[in-house]
Formats: C-alpha cells, structure tokens, sequence
C-alpha cells in the first residue's frame, strides 16, 4: 500500500492532534506548533477556524486540480486567448 495515497488524511490527522493538544491539554500554542512541525501562523489560524467553524472546517475542500472557468473554456473552444508576440515588431534591448 502506498503511503502517499492517504497525505490529506494524514493531514487532517495532525490538524486535529495538533488542536487537541491545544485545547484540550492546556500546551502553548508556539510549543505544540513546535512539536508538530507547523509554523506557528498557521497553529494560530487553525485554531482560530476551529473556534470560529467547527471541526469540519478544518476539512480540505478540494482534491484534484482547479476546474477552468467558463469564459476560459469558451475562449479555448473560439481559438482565443493570449496571443503570441509579432515576429514583425523590432524588439529593444532591455537597459538596465
């Protein structure tokens, strides 16, 4: 079985350990952070969400890659979108 498949659990594991530590056995912020290897920002963030949310905030929303837009697909389906520059144009050199 391969580990990499189940990263996000792992993720949400250590999401709720790390909170766990926090709130319910009374241990720093900035020391559970430290033991669990998570920037302090981000220990202060989630506990913010989890007392603002729920656990079920804490949850990823998404997996997979980002879905394209609409205006996006219609520009692929007409054949526009950015165009490349004009060969004709004298290009400058850059001064720096």
């Amino acid at each position: 079985m391969d580990i990499a498949l189940y990263e996000p659990q792992r993720n949400q594991w250590t999401k709720i350990l790390l909170l766990e530590a926090i709130i319910k056995r009374h241990i720093p912020v900035e020391k559970a952070a430290e033991v669990f290897g998570v920037p302090r920002s981000t220990a202060y963030r989630l506990l913010k969400t989890f007392r603002q949310h729920d656990e079920d905030a804490l949850f990823d929303k998404r997996y997979g890659p980002r879905k394209k837009t609409v205006d996006k697909l219609k520009q692929e389906q007409d054949g526009i979108g950015p165009r490349p520059p004009d060969s004709s144009e004298e290009t400058k050199p850059c001064r720096r």
